[in-house]
């Protein structure tokens, strides 16, 4: 049996993708999800009190404390449902049929101010996502509801983003309306 033979010659700088990780030379400085990346091989993770594991933005959605907390008020509130290939291992959260819309979905978005048939309508991306959070290790709510989702609560004033990273601070009225239309208490999550 012939071994296959490499496409990628050490030193390239595309060979850090396929090679295993290696101590870092001098001048070398791992920076934002390289330090991630690093960190989450050692099973490292900022305590969940943080303000980066209360609620941050993971790409377009929400994630940490909050992210979890919002997905889990969409379940219990039958607005999300199991999918017909919901993996039974959170690790497998990013699959497209994780979750399938509820009853309560349409109803209770648009208090949450998205409008499922417009966004419906405009998005080529899957609607449903899952999507393993870091901090938490249970999945929260990604694709394009889940953009949406924390879209809305931006420009509705619910949340602020930081001026230097991915976290989001609830304003006094966004936590006024997570625990009101979603029983989400950050305090409790």
């Amino acid at each position: 049996m012939r071994r296959r033979q490499k496409l990628v010659k050490p030193g390239n700088p595309i060979s850090a993708w396929t090679q295993p990780p290696t101590r870092l030379q001098t001048g070398d400085m791992p920076t934002g999800t390289d330090s991630i990346a690093t960190a989450s091989r050692h099973g490292s993770r900022p305590p969940a009190d943080s303000p980066f594991g209360q609620a941050r933005l993971c790409y377009d959605h929400l994630a940490g404390r909050l992210g979890v907390g919002v997905t889990r008020a969409l379940r219990d509130r039958a607005a999300l449902l199991p999918g017909d290939g919901a993996p039974t291992r959170p690790r497998a959260a990013g699959s497209d049929r994780f979750w399938r819309l509820g009853p309560n979905a349409a109803e209770l978005l648009a208090e949450l101010g998205v409008d499922l048939a417009a966004l419906e309508r405009r998005t080529r991306r899957p609607l449903l996502r899952g999507c393993l959070d870091w901090t938490e290790q249970q999945p929260h709510l990604a694709g394009a509801l889940g953009a949406a989702l924390a879209e809305a609560m931006l420009a509705e004033g619910w949340l602020v983003k930081s001026a230097t990273d991915r976290v989001v601070e609830p304003t006094h009225r966004g936590r006024q309306l997570l625990a009101d239309r979603l029983g989400v208490r950050l305090g409790q999550l």
